[in-house]
Parts: C-alpha cells; structure tokens; sequence
C-alpha cells in the first residue's frame, strides 16, 4: 500500500534552514564589493590607456630668447627630449645663427608633434663690452687617468666692472676616457648680453 501523504521530519526542517540564503542581510555588502571591484577595473583601464598613449616634450636649458654680440660666438645652452615614461628622444633643430650678421634668429627645436622655439639677437657690440678671460690655455691637452683642474677663469665688464661671480660653468672631463670635452663659459650683463668663451680639453 502507498501512501501519498508525506510526515515532515526534522530533516526536511533543517534542509529548509540551511538553504534559506538572507539576501536582504547581504544586500549592501555586496553592492558595496559590487562598487568596489568597479572602480578597480576602471582605473586598470585608465592607467592601461595612459601607458599606451605617449606624449612627448621639449625641455630647453637657457632662455628662450638670447642675445649675443656681432662676431661673437653662438654656444648652444642644450635642449632634451623625452616623453611621459621619461624615455629619451633626439631632436631636431632647424634653423642657424649667423653671428656675422645683426638681426633676430629663430632655431625650431622638434619632437614628433612638438616643438619648441628659441629666440636669438644679434646686435652691434657697443662701448659697453663683456670679456670672460680664461687662465692657462684656453686648448688644452691632459693624459688619461690624470686629473684635470679647472685653471681658473675671470669676467669684467666696461659698464659693470668684475662680473666674475655671475659666470655659468658648464661641462666637465672624464679624465678615465679618451676623447674631446668642451668647458663652456658664459655670463649675462646688466643690458642682458649674453657672452660665452670655450675651453677645449683633450684627453689622450
């Protein structure tokens, strides 16, 4: 004989307990890890995107606009490339400056799709005059693994007298390698000439 009537037993109450899942209890948790993991993957995205897309700059060192005096020397004060991983580039520079000449020179400095510019004047030398005087030989030539000393070095001015404190030094000699380095030496007056003298040391 079958019966179709089934007795509720412990167990099946039990089951029933264990399976019963509170949604409302873990409703904000969940949401709350739901946002969480969002704002994860959004800004995995972004900084995604930011490592794939690159863009370049052009840092320039001196000013953006010089002025020299009629036969004297240009002395590039140096530029640098690189993008936003801090990779470097080379640049390409357009444009000349002929000292010989008075007038305004435009040099173009390029990087992919960005450039720079440089503003050069060149104006008469008048009275008042700059002169950066070099001590010892203004080519000099040293052994390698010796040391190299700086000789020493003096500014006057017509206008400004002893300007010697204002001089820029830039450059240095790798005495442990053979090659040619350029000391660069530059001041600016107070009528914002710039004048600059090169000292040429071999190492051999």
């Amino acid at each position: 004989m079958y019966f179709n009537e089934k007795e509720d037993t412990n167990i099946d109450k039990e089951f029933g307990k264990k399976n019963n899942f509170d949604f409302d209890k873990w409703k904000k948790p969940l949401i709350i890890v739901g946002i969480i993991a969002l704002l994860l993957i959004i800004i995995m995205i972004i900084s995604a995107l930011r490592r794939n897309s690159k863009e370049y700059f052009i840092t320039l060192e001196g000013d953006e606009e010089m002025t020299l005096y009629k036969d004297s020397e240009y002395i590039e004060p140096g530029y640098l490339g690189f993008d936003n991983a801090r990779n470097k580039y080379d640049v390409t520079v357009e444009g000349e400056v002929d000292t010989k000449k008075v007038g305004t020179y435009i040099l173009t400095y390029k990087l992919k799709n960005v450039e720079k510019k440089r503003t050069i004047n060149v104006v008469e030398e008048p009275e008042h005059k700059t002169v950066i005087h070099l001590d010892g030989d203004i080519n000099m030539t040293i052994s390698v693994g010796s040391t190299y000393t700086e000789p020493g070095y003096s500014a006057i001015d017509t206008f400004d007298g002893t300007i010697t404190d204002k001089v820029k030094v830039k450059g240095s000699v790798d005495t442990s390698k053979k090659g040619v380095y350029k000391i660069v030496y530059s001041v600016i007056n107070s009528a914002g000439i710039t004048y600059s003298v090169t000292r040429t040391v071999v190492v051999e």
